[in-house]
């Protein structure tokens, strides 16, 4: 069975090696799931409506092609906002040599009222 997209992990500690074989799997994880969805919407819709079997067919293949689109869209628009995400966090926290701990930061204490 096939990782999903993210890891079980998160995406800490994965290199850029590992980014790249993450991209194209969202956007097409997320269109074919859409996809799913709306033929399986579309065909139910057209159970209920005691539509003829062929145009059902038609307006469900319709709705699969369209949100398989749309699906690849948002799923690559969000692979993106994620992988600059990772980007921005990893220029943002600085190096720490192996074995160590990052220190933590303490506030000043906020006065008291």
């Amino acid at each position: 069975m096939r990782e999903p997209a993210a890891g079980r992990n998160g995406l800490r500690g994965r290199s850029s090696g590992a980014l790249k074989a993450w991209k194209p799997a969202v956007a097409n994880d997320y269109a074919v799931r859409l996809a799913l969805i709306a033929f399986a919407t579309a065909a139910i819709q057209g159970l209920f409506m005691r539509s003829a079997f062929e145009p059902a067919l038609k307006t469900a293949l319709a709705a699969t092609a369209a949100f398989y689109v749309l699906g690849w869209l948002c799923g690559e628009m969000a692979r993106r906002l994620v992988e600059e995400g990772v980007q921005r966090n990893d220029k943002q926290q600085p190096a720490t040599a192996p074995g160590s701990s990052p220190q933590p930061q303490q506030n000043p204490p906020s006065p008291s009222r």
